[in-house]
């Protein structure tokens, strides 16, 4: 548990964390961490839990890990936070700069020429 939660994790958490993850790529991570746990790689056997199940709090009967896409937009929520406080944030400034001309996040045309990284961030479904 502890390898999974301060590698695997930590890893996945710092890109989730700049970028929105394709919903393929969390299902692999998710996949590793598994098989890392239950060990089912070398000897082909399944899962002895789910990983929805394993994935819970503590509190409700799992191990505690978080929930990867539900994390990933909790993540990308923040950076709608930065963009629409007055955060002092270098990234926030910039993007409010040169992508958003100072307009609110309510007024922003549907194809404003931007990253696909910020597209995601403006179009977070949370």
């Amino acid at each position: 548990m502890q390898l999974i939660s301060a590698v695997i994790s930590s890893i996945t958490q710092y890109w989730m964390g700049i970028i929105q993850l394709p919903v393929r790529v969390l299902k692999m991570v998710e996949k590793a961490c598994s098989d890392f746990l239950w060990n089912t790689e070398e000897d082909g056997k399944k899962a002895k839990v789910l990983w929805k199940v394993v994935a819970r709090p503590k509190k409700e009967g799992g191990l505690g890990f978080k929930d990867l896409r539900s994390w990933n937009m909790a993540c990308l929520v923040r950076h709608l936070w930065a963009l629409s406080s007055d955060s002092s944030s270098l990234w926030a400034s910039w993007v409010r700069h040169y992508h958003l001309n100072y307009t609110s996040l309510w007024d922003i045309p549907p194809s404003i020429p931007c990253s696909w990284a910020l597209r995601k961030v403006l179009k977070v479904d949370a």
